[in-house]
């Protein structure tokens, strides 16, 4: 069920993408940065399927975890970790 699921997902947001490609353009110096962190984004959407119920709950999914600071941001979508001094 849960890969019903995210096929779902996958679809919803991949319908979105130049939507989402745009929003993270204006946030960030050039497309392949953008890029790296919408495939992020897209990464940890489909590890939490489950969290998202519809298309408009993505929307603002996508724009809280785009909201984060895009150093902060890992390839595997998840927060980085701050290094102790």
């Amino acid at each position: 069920m849960e890969s019903r699921a995210q096929a779902r997902l996958l679809d919803q947001i991949i319908a979105r993408r130049p939507r989402f490609l745009r929003f993270l353009q204006g946030r960030v110096e050039d497309l392949a940065t953008a890029e790296d962190i919408l495939q992020s984004a897209y990464l940890w959407a489909l590890e939490r399927s489950g969290e998202i119920r519809d298309g408009e709950s993505i929307v603002a999914w996508f724009i809280a975890f785009s909201a984060m600071p895009p150093s902060t941001i890992t390839a595997g979508g998840q927060p980085a970790t701050k290094q102790r001094k």
